[in-house]
């Protein structure tokens, strides 16, 4: 049931008569013992044209982009790669556009520390750090990376509007902490 809905919302994204889809959550053991391959609605959106691009989550306290979601740490590391940076600043960008001002960026590092210049490894130099460079090219006010473990809290106080998180719990961590029946 949960599937057919999915692929029902992804219909009437495609058809334009919704501009966006949201899901409440999935039982992802439930899929597998139907026989459904999961992450159902990253996979039923490709298959059906639609973009499966992981949308916002948000609190009243602290917004949050993810670069990946729902795979193992070692996935995610694969998968953040740039197209992925660019595609999660693009969609904070987009998604958190509000007043007079464009919305203030903070890019997660992947590693402790965002890294340490190359000392816990490469990926903010490599990966995050052109991306977050591509972005402000196009005009995003993105910056960072930033070390996931201060970067929330610096957006919980107003200095970010939105935080691309590289993966699942580096961004839902906190958004439940500060208010998961609000999100």
């Amino acid at each position: 049931m949960a599937y057919d809905a999915v692929v029902a919302a992804i219909d009437l994204a495609r058809s334009g008569k919704v501009a966006g889809i949201v899901t409440a959550p999935i039982h992802k053991e439930a899929l597998a013992a139907a026989g459904l391959p999961y992450p159902v609605t990253r996979k039923s959106s490709r298959k059906k044209g639609g973009a499966g691009r992981v949308a916002m989550i948000a609190n009243d306290d602290i917004r949050t982009v993810l670069v990946t979601i729902h795979c193992s740490l070692a996935d995610a590391i694969r998968r953040a790669d740039f197209p992925a940076q660019m595609s999660a600043i693009r969609l904070a960008h987009e998604g958190s556009r509000a007043g007079n001002r464009p919305p203030r960026i903070a890019v997660a590092g992947i590693n402790p520390h965002a890294g340490e210049g190359g000392l816990f490894g490469d990926e903010e130099i490599r990966i995050s750090a052109p991306a977050v460079e591509a972005a402000r090219a196009e005009g995003i006010d993105a910056s960072g990376p930033w070390p996931g473990d201060t970067v929330f809290m610096q957006a919980r106080n107003g200095r970010f509007d939105v935080v691309v998180a590289q993966y699942h719990d580096q961004g839902l961590i906190p958004v439940k902490k500060l208010g998961l029946e609000r999100a």
